[in-house]
C-alpha cells in the first residue's frame, strides 16, 4: 500500500502518504537509539579503535548509513561536506555537510589519497563493501554490552541516534534533507531546488554541537589528534 502511495506522489496525485512510516518488519520497533552514557561506553572501549571507531563516529555525527559511509572516496569531499553518490533511494544521493569528529575523521583520511577514504575495508557478500565491517562492529557490540544487545541496538541505531539529535535542534525539513529521506509534499519533492548549503551546515553544526555536549568533548578529543586508521584491513 505505501509503494503504490508513493507512486500517485511522483505523479503529483497526493501531497503525502499516510502509510509513511508504518510499514516495519515485526521486531523493528524494539530497535533503538543510543543513550548518552552508551555512547561514552562504547567509544571508551578498548575494543572500538581504529578504522571502526572512525567508522562508527562518520555514522554518528552524518546519520548516514553504514555502506554509504565506507562508500565515501576522497574525490567526493567539496565544500566541507561530502557527495553520497548512490543509495537506496534517489533522495539518497545528496550533498552532506560535516561537522566535528565526522570532518576531522574524513579529511584526515582523504589527504594525499584517491579512492575510498575507508581504504582498509574491502567488499563482503552481496558486493556490500560494509558487509565485513558491520559483522565486526556487532562482534564489538556484544564484547561491550553483552550478548542479546542486538535486539535493542544495531548499526542503524547511529541514524537513530543522529535523528534523535537532529530533532532537537532543526526542524523536520531540514533533517530529512540532511538524511537523504524524501520530502513529504509536493513542494518539497518535485518544485523546491532543495535547502541552502548554508543552512545545512548550520543544521550539521548545531547536531553535532549537541551530540558533543551531551556525550562529553573529551571523548572526541581523539579525533582532532590524528588517531585514525591504525588498521590495516578488517576480517570477517
Amino acid at each position: 500500500m505505501s509503494a503504490y502511495w508513493r507512486y500517485l506522489m511522483k505523479q503529483g496525485h497526493v501531497e503525502a502518504n499516510p502509510w509513511h512510516g508504518l510499514t516495519e518488519s515485526p521486531g523493528q520497533h524494539l530497535k533503538r537509539a543510543y543513550k548518552f552514557e552508551e555512547i561514552r561506553k562504547f567509544f571508551q572501549s578498548e575494543h572500538v579503535k581504529g578504522v571502526l571507531r572512525d567508522w562508527m563516529a562518520v555514522a554518528l555525527f552524518t546519520g548516514l548509513r553504514f555502506e554509504d559511509a565506507v562508500q565515501i572516496k576522497a574525490e567526493d569531499l567539496e565544500n566541507g561536506g561530502v557527495h553520497i553518490r548512490g543509495g537506496k533511494t534517489e533522495a539518497n544521493i545528496r550533498w552532506v555537510p560535516l561537522s566535528g569528529p565526522a570532518l576531522s575523521v574524513i579529511t584526515k583520511r582523504a589527504q594525499g589519497r584517491s579512492g575510498y577514504v575507508f581504504h582498509e575495508v574491502k567488499s563482503g557478500n552481496f558486493n556490500r563493501r560494509s558487509h565485513a565491517i558491520s559483522k565486526q562492529f556487532g562482534r564489538v557490540r556484544d564484547k561491550v554490552f553483552g550478548k542479546g544487545a542486538g535486539e535493542r541496538i544495531d548499526a542503524h541505531s547511529f541514524r537513530r541516534t543522529y535523528a534523535w539529535f537532529g530533532e532537537q535542534v532543526t526542524d523536520a525539513v531540514l533533517l530529512g534533507r540532511l538524511m537523504g529521506h524524501q520530502g513529504e509534499t509536493l513542494a518539497l519533492r518535485v518544485y523546491s531546488a532543495g535547502a541552502f548549503v548554508e543552512r545545512l551546515k548550520e543544521a550539521q553544526d548545531a547536531i553535532s554541537g549537541l551530540i558533543i555536549e551531551k556525550t562529553g568533548a573529551d571523548l572526541w578529543e581523539w579525533a582532532n589528534d590524528g588517531q585514525q586508521g591504525d588498521e590495516d584491513h578488517v576480517d570477517i
